[in-house]
């Protein structure tokens, strides 16, 4: 191996070993220095001067041969030009390595650097924050360690105070707090001391006031747990029945129990009768007697205890019964004014009916009125031709029922 490589290798381990060196400063928080960066700048070129030594060497050569001053009283031949070269480039490496070991050391554990135009004493610093530490031993009987001092109101605690003379040794410009009775001591950077001030008693945090459980049982009754409330069935209404027939007929059927109304007509010339059974075959009463075309409405089973469930009819036409439960029925709202013509049944939905107005004045044959409530059917009127007047209607009337034959209309007002 030649000189030149063995010189290029040693030069490049030289670098490479300070710069391993100075990238582990003491402070971890430290930046690189600049003389680190110049060890870098300055090994990477030799690094490169390793690789065209060992790939082309021949090359080098030319860059390597000085021939300084040719033609000159003070030419130098090509080995001591090239000695010279390689000299004054290993001096100034290795001045430029002494440089970075040394400055840069010290940079990585020297001391915070003071701001421009501000000087920091160190050694004062250091030795007032001895005197200190060695004062508040002395306070205290038989050296023992000082306790914290008395808190302050609002939790602070105090520091106790320096007993030497400041003027004697240097020490740090004091802050006054407003807050403490006495001032304390700028503290220098944490990096470069720290002092054994004792540390102010913590204030405990507030305690979180319970949250109150969801679901609070609701109270029960006394002597067992708290019934829920049955909910009230509404009553169904029943569907309506239909019956059609012609001629005479004889019809079984299962209504409900309770008031019905019974809608007719009958197609014929001759007589129209309707009556009515219960279930024990015993007849109940004649619904319709009448001859020739019919349409009208009729109250069935008002009677209290009574439950039809057979016709007896006897036509000579087309016929059909409705048997209508009362909810369905026709409804009016007391007072109010109202008209129909031949038999019909009205229920009051809302209202007391009171004082009516009876307009029968073109009817023939008879007008007959019924007051339906919570006793007996009552006959408000029954008259044998035509009729106009005013009756008063029972407390506690819930419906009518009209049976004549034209035309009516009837005001009912309230009571």
């Amino acid at each position: 191996m030649s000189q030149r490589r063995i010189l290029f290798l040693v030069l490049l381990v030289i670098p490479a070993i300070l710069f391993y060196l100075n990238l582990a400063p003491v402070n971890p928080v430290q930046q690189v220095s600049v003389f680190e960066m110049l060890s870098l700048v300055i090994g990477i070129p030799i690094l490169f001067l390793n690789v065209w030594e060992w790939q082309s060497p021949e090359t080098l050569d030319l860059y390597l041969r000085p021939d300084l001053f040719r033609n000159t009283p003070l030419a130098i031949s090509y080995s001591a030009g090239r000695f010279i070269l390689l000299a004054i480039g290993a001096v100034v490496l290795l001045t430029l390595t002494a440089a970075v070991f040394g400055l840069g050391g010290q940079a990585n554990q020297a001391s915070p650097q003071p701001t421009p135009g501000e000087t920091m004493d160190v050694s004062g610093i250091q030795t007032a924050a001895v005197q200190t530490a060695l004062a508040q031993m002395s306070a205290v009987p038989d050296a023992t360690l000082p306790g914290p001092g008395p808190t302050q109101p609002g939790g602070s605690t105090n520091t106790p105070t320096n007993p030497l003379d400041p003027a004697a040794t240097p020490s740090p410009e004091a802050t006054f707090d407003p807050n403490l009775e006495t001032p304390l001591p700028e503290t220098p950077d944490p990096g470069s001391l720290e002092t054994a001030t004792d540390e102010p008693t913590r204030t405990p945090n507030p305690t979180s006031t319970p949250v109150p459980t969801r679901g609070t049982p609701e109270p029960t009754q006394p002597g067992g747990d708290t019934p829920e409330p049955t909910a009230t069935k509404t009553p169904e209404i029943p569907d309506p029945i239909s019956l059609t027939g012609s001629g005479n007929s004889v019809i079984d059927f299962e209504k409900w129990i309770g008031p019905a109304v019974l809608s007719a007509t009958h197609d014929g010339d001759g007589d129209f009768i309707v009556d009515n059974y219960s279930a024990n075959n015993q007849k109940l009463g004649r619904m319709i007697n009448t001859a020739g075309f019919y349409v009208g409405s009729l109250p069935l089973d008002f009677a209290g205890g009574t439950r039809t469930t057979r016709f007896d009819i006897t036509a000579d036409g087309a016929w059909e019964l409705q048997i209508i439960p009362l909810d369905l029925a026709r409804g009016e709202i007391v007072p109010s004014t109202l008209d129909g013509d031949g038999d019909d049944v009205i229920v009051i939905i809302d209202g007391a009916p009171g004082t009516m107005i009876i307009d029968a004045s073109q009817t023939s044959d008879y007008f007959i009125l019924w007051a339906f409530g919570e006793g007996s059917p009552v006959q408000l009127i029954n008259s044998a031709g035509e009729y106009e007047g005013t009756v008063t209607a029972p407390a506690g009337t819930t419906s009518f029922a009209v049976m004549t034959i034209g035309p009516w209309s009837m005001e009912i007002n309230a009571r």
